[in-house]
């Protein structure tokens, strides 16, 4: 499975933070990992374009990119 939000978030940690693929995966493992937990936790279902929203509002650079 294929994530855009995900794809867009590493390629923007590789070319905007200058980090390493290992360093790039491990944060978007951390990040996938903390999602799952608190998908379990409140019971809801993973919702892709809530994620896609945050990461925007996070940094507007990795909607230029």
């Amino acid at each position: 499975m294929r994530d855009d939000a995900f794809n867009r978030y590493y390629y923007y940690l590789k070319k905007t933070k200058g980090r390493s693929h290992v360093e790039a995966l491990t944060i978007i493992g951390k990040k996938v990992l903390r999602i799952a937990y608190y998908c379990l936790k409140t019971g809801t279902s993973y919702d892709p374009t809530i994620l896609a929203q945050q990461m925007d509002l996070l940094s507007p650079s990795m909607s230029a990119s």
